[in-house]
């Protein structure tokens, strides 16, 4: 059978999030890739704060989704 993936929010940081991917079958899983996404200054590539929209949205989807 095709593999399927499983995408959640692992975790909400201050300027960052991440997010997690498990690829299955039903022989079980396959692999898991956690990929780390981060807000910077175009200016001064320093870290920024996430915006409040897009830290609002994360954290609706990861409650939908029975996340942390």
């Amino acid at each position: 059978t095709p593999a399927q993936a499983r995408v959640s929010i692992d975790k909400i940081g201050e300027s960052s999030f991440v997010t997690k991917y498990i690829f299955e079958s039903q022989a079980g899983p396959h692999f898991e890739v956690a990929l780390v996404h981060a807000f910077v200054s175009v200016k001064t590539r320093q870290k920024v704060a996430m915006p409040d929209v897009v830290r609002e949205r994360l954290e609706l989807y990861q409650r939908q989704c029975g996340g942390a």
